[in-house]
C-alpha cells in the first residue's frame, strides 16, 4: 500500500503499520486470520469514509460526484488477501468476453476485438441478414448492485459456503460516513452496492456481470440470438464486457432485438442495474434497411449512430484521415502544456513532467494503433517547444539541440526522452508477442482467422 494515503476512520494510514511492523506485525497477522476463522469483524473495523470527488469543475447534482471509499488499513489487509486468492480462479470462471481485472488479459484485447467487429459491420454491404452493435452503459453500476444477487451468483458458480460467507461479511458489515470539508457526517448503513476504491469490488462486480453473460449465452445456445462472425473460422461474438461497458452483437431483426431487451430487463430486475440510455447507442451493418433500423431503435429506445465514438477511451472506428481522428491526443497534450507554461519550472522539473506526463499521454492509443508519422512529429515538436521555452514569459526560447539528440540516453549526452514513433512500434510489438504466446486468447483467435488463417504471425 502507498504509505501516504488518506487517513481512515481509525486515523491510521499505511505508513504507521509499515514503520512499526516489527512491533505490531505479528499481532496484525493473528488478528486478520482470526477474523476469517470466526467469520466476523469487531465493531468499527469496517467503518468507511466516503470522499466525494467532483467529475467536473462545478458539480450541480450528486451524480456529478464520484464516491471513493476510505477503509481501515487492517480491514483492507483482509480484503486484499481474499482478492489475491479470488483472482487466481477468475481466469477459469470468466470467459474471454470479459477482459478487465483478469490476470493475463488487457483492456486492449476488448478494444482490438471490438474494432474488428465494428469494422466488419461497416464494410458488410451484401447479404440478406444484417447485424447490429449495441453499446450499453450501466448507470452507477457499482452503487446499484444488489447483495442478494451477488450471493446467488456465487452459489450457482459453486463457491464454498464458507467463502460466500466471507464475501457477504465483507460487503454487508460496512458503515459509511461522508467526509465534507474535513468533517464527517452521521453514520449510515447501506443495503446494496459495492465500494469504489475497495480491493474486492472489481472482482465481485465481474462475478455479477457473469450473470448477464450467462443470460446472453443461454439465449445464444437456444438459437434466440446469433452473434457476429467477422470471417470464416473466427469465433462467434455476441458480447464483449469491460466492467460496466458492454458491447452486444446480434442480427438486425425484431425477434433477436426483443430477446436482447428481455435479457437486459431480467438482468436489471435481478441485479439492480439500470441502463444509461443517454450514453447507450446502436449501429448497424451497411446492408440493414432503414425500416428495420427505425423499428429496432424504437423497440430498444436507443439512438442510432454511424460511429460509437470512443470505446474504452479510444476510437471504435478508424477512417482514412487518421491524423484527424487522433487529433484529440494533440489537443490534450497542448492544453496540458499550456497550463505548465504559466509556472516557473526548473529544467529538472520540466524533464520530470515531459517524461512522466507528456510522453505518457499518447501511450494508451499507441498500444493499439499505429499513429501517423505527421502526428508523432507534431507531438515531439510541441514537447520540444515546451522544453526550450522560457516559461512564464511565453517566449519560445532558443533550441540549442535537436530533439533527436535529446532522445539519446544520458550516457550518450542526451536526456533520455522517447521518440514517439519508435516507442509506438515497440508497444505494437508487445501485442505481437502476446499473439504468439497466448494463441488461445479471444484476440489471438480473431486476428489469426482474420489476417493469417493459413500461416503464422511471423
Amino acid at each position: 500500500m502507498h504509505s501516504d494515503k488518506s487517513p481512515r476512520p481509525d486515523g491510521l494510514n499505511p505508513a504507521f503499520y509499515q514503520r512499526f511492523w516489527g512491533i505490531i506485525g505479528e499481532d496484525v497477522t493473528k488478528a486478520c486470520l482470526s477474523f476469517l476463522q470466526s467469520s466476523s469483524f469487531p465493531d468499527g473495523l469496517n467503518d468507511t469514509f466516503i470522499a466525494l470527488i467532483p467529475k467536473k469543475n462545478c458539480p450541480e447534482v450528486v451524480s456529478n460526484l464520484h464516491p471513493i471509499s476510505l477503509c481501515n488499513v487492517l480491514y483492507k489487509v483482509v480484503a486484499k488477501m481474499l482478492a489475491n486468492i479470488l483472482k487466481l480462479v477468475l481466469p477459469h470462471l470468466i470467459a474471454d468476453y470479459q477482459s478487465v481485472f483478469i490476470p493475463g488479459r488487457l483492456i486492449t484485447d476488448n478494444i482490438m476485438v471490438a474494432y474488428e467487429v465494428v469494422h466488419y459491420l461497416k464494410r458488410k454491404r451484401q447479404g440478406k441478414e444484417g447485424y447490429a452493435a449495441l453499446k450499453v452503459d450501466m448507470s452507477k453500476a457499482y452503487d446499484r448492485l444488489e447483495w442478494d444477487f451477488l450471493e446467488q451468483v456465487m452459489r450457482r458458480m459453486r463457491f464454498p459456503e464458507k467463502w460466500i460467507g466471507w464475501m457477504v461479511m465483507c460487503i454487508t458489515s460496512v458503515k459509511f460516513s461522508i467526509v465534507h470539508y474535513c468533517h464527517d457526517t452521521d453514520s449510515f448503513f447501506p443495503t446494496r452496492g459495492l465500494r469504489q476504491g475497495y480491493p474486492l469490488s472489481p472482482y465481485l462486480f465481474i462475478l455479477c456481470a457473469k450473470g448477464f453473460s450467462a443470460l446472453l449465452k443461454n439465449s445464444e445456445d437456444r438459437g434466440l440470438i446469433h452473434g457476429c462472425r467477422i470471417v470464416r473460422g473466427a469465433p462467434i461474438i455476441s458480447h464483449l464486457f469491460f466492467a460496466d461497458d458492454s458491447f452486444l452483437f446480434f442480427r438486425d431483426n425484431l425477434r433477436e432485438s426483443q430477446c436482447i431487451k428481455d435479457c437486459i430487463s431480467l438482468y436489471e430486475k435481478a441485479s439492480g442495474q439500470q441502463i444509461n440510455f443517454q450514453k447507450s447507442s446502436i449501429s448497424f451493418s451497411s446492408n440493414s434497411s432503414r425500416l428495420i433500423i427505425n423499428q429496432i431503435c424504437s423497440l430498444l429506445d436507443v439512438q442510432q449512430t454511424e460511429n460509437h465514438g470512443k470505446y474504452l477511451g479510444l476510437p471504435s472506428l478508424i477512417g482514412r484521415n487518421k491524423s484527424q481522428i487522433f487529433s484529440f491526443i494533440k489537443e490534450k497534450l497542448w492544453s496540458r502544456l499550456q497550463g505548465w507554461k504559466k509556472c516557473f519550472l526548473s529544467r529538472a522539473g520540466k524533464e520530470i513532467l515531459v517524461k512522466t506526463v507528456a510522453q505518457a499521454l499518447p501511450t494508451f492509443a499507441m498500444r493499439v494503433f499505429l499513429l501517423p508519422l505527421e502526428l508523432c512529429a507534431e507531438l515531439e515538436r510541441i514537447m520540444n517547444s515546451f522544453w526550450w521555452g522560457t516559461g512564464h514569459g511565453g517566449s519560445k526560447g532558443i533550441h540549442w539541440m535537436r530533439w533527436d539528440r535529446l532522445c539519446a540516453s544520458k550516457q550518450n549526452g542526451g536526456l533520455g526522452f522517447r521518440k514517439i514513433h519508435e516507442f509506438n512500434l515497440s508497444l505494437l510489438g508487445k501485442n505481437g508477442w502476446r499473439l504468439l504466446n497466448q494463441p488461445a486468447s479471444l484476440m489471438a483467435i480473431v486476428y489469426k482467422a482474420r489476417y493469417y488463417p493459413n500461416s503464422t504471425f511471423f
